[in-house]
């Protein structure tokens, strides 16, 4: 896991949330009570599968964050 998915992930873990939870045989970055939250930073066909099992039972929020600026 590299900074940015670990700062995200603890960005939009509210307390009660849980971290790094199974659901549906899938390890899912934080899990709500009212929805998952999936962060993807990668790109989106490696989340695809795990998408379309999870959509069908559950809420999920994936959040994948964009560069506002780039510095070289």
């Amino acid at each position: 896991m590299n900074s940015l998915h670990a700062s995200l992930k603890d960005l939009y873990t509210r307390p009660g949330d849980q971290q790094e939870a199974q659901v549906g045989g899938y390890l899912i970055d934080v899990q709500r009570d009212d929805c998952l939250v999936e962060i993807q930073t990668a790109n989106f066909s490696a989340i695809r599968q795990k998408l379309t099992a999870l959509c069908a039972d559950f809420p999920v929020l994936l959040v994948y964050p964009l560069a506002v600026e780039k510095w070289i």
